[in-house]
């Protein structure tokens, strides 16, 4: 029977229920336990060594931000068989600092964001910050990651997140390049119901109603682009775009059940085209919107205007095998003692 039938090519093509399970307990500790052991050794080294030196610790701690994050493009790439292609339109610096701009999809935006650094080489992807809220320096061993790499914290109190993004330029002013900064200015994970009310905002404020992305706000990348004009080269505007057989969710990514394409299209920008941020940012945001509708009438027309940006020749996912190794050794003594 045709149920039968499916059965019968589940089991065989290995992604049956019970291997799925398997292999998200596998990666899921890999994750875990690894991230309990890199903001262990970051802990240590913002109290032992930073401060004595504060640039030594930063390139440890990037070191150590590197081997953990290079788990995300390895899950998406290597754990699954996701096919990530990192495209650029003109030209950017594998050795240049920027802040990046990205649309915001779902959950896993972080993931994209860290397989396109990952292209670059090292130090990256040890060396991309971002814009988050607060409450997530919180969260045990991620929390503790974010706030030993010196990310962004927001609060959506404006009078305190305009005084911490205006200083955060000051703050890693002297932080050893290249690094990037992400944030996503439209403050939200898209999803239809958010997408409805962005739309309707844009009909009653008269702002250019946008079909696949939420309008973008502009105080957060005001100020953060003004303080970090002077010490980087730029603003690289990133569009994912992701074409997966299924929904893409950590759960299917851990459990190595997500198959097809992400595409990562790139283009750098000079702050002397920013004359106004506001009025910049909804410009390039109404064209990514165009991109967006163009690709789906025509896939390849649109990959074609960019160019593919290969691997750096040192990037690979050897850190990946050592921080499992670690992991590996680290519970078999555990069982031992």
């Amino acid at each position: 029977t045709d149920h039968d039938s499916v059965v019968h090519d589940v089991e065989i093509d290995g992604y049956s229920w019970w291997y799925r399970m398997f292999y998200l307990f596998i990666m899921s500790y890999i994750v875990a336990v690894g991230a309990l052991w890199v903001s262990l050794a970051m802990l240590v080294v913002s109290a032992l060594i930073q401060p004595f030196s504060v640039l030594r610790a930063r390139i440890i701690k990037r070191w150590l931000g590197e081997t953990y994050f290079t788990l995300a493009p390895y899950l998406l790439q290597s754990w699954n068989k996701i096919d990530v292609k990192v495209l650029v339109k003109g030209s950017i610096k594998r050795d240049g600092s920027y802040l990046m701009l990205s649309n915001h999809i779902g959950s896993l935006d972080w993931m994209f964001g860290l397989a396109t650094a990952h292209v670059l080489g090292p130090p990256f992807p040890g060396s991309v910050k971002a814009v988050v809220k607060k409450s997530l320096m919180y969260v045990p061993l991620f929390g503790w990651m974010f706030w030993a790499l010196e990310f962004a914290f927001v609060e959506r109190n404006w009078a305190k997140d305009e005084k911490n993004l205006s200083e955060y330029g000051k703050k890693i002013s002297d932080y050893p390049a290249p690094f990037w900064v992400a944030i996503w200015v439209e403050g939200s994970r898209q999803t239809a119901a958010k997408l409805r009310q962005s739309q309707e905002f844009c009909r009653q404020k008269g702002l250019p109603e946008l079909q696949n992305l939420l309008f973008p706000r502009f105080k957060a990348f005001k100020a953060l682009s003004e303080s970090l004009r002077d010490k980087i080269d730029g603003v690289v505007n990133s569009t994912v775009i992701i074409d997966v057989e299924k929904p893409t969710s950590l759960g299917s990514v851990l459990s190595a059940n997500t198959k097809g394409s992400i595409y990562i299209l790139l283009e750098e920008h000079k702050f002397d085209e920013i004359a106004d941020a506001e009025t910049w940012l909804t410009g390039i945001w109404i064209q990514k919107d165009k991109l967006l509708s163009r690709y789906k009438v025509d896939k390849n027309a649109v990959l074609q205007e960019f160019t593919e940006l290969p691997a750096h020749p040192q990037t690979s996912f050897a850190k990946v095998y050592t921080l499992s190794s670690v992991v590996v050794l680290t519970t078999v003594l555990a069982l031992i003692w």
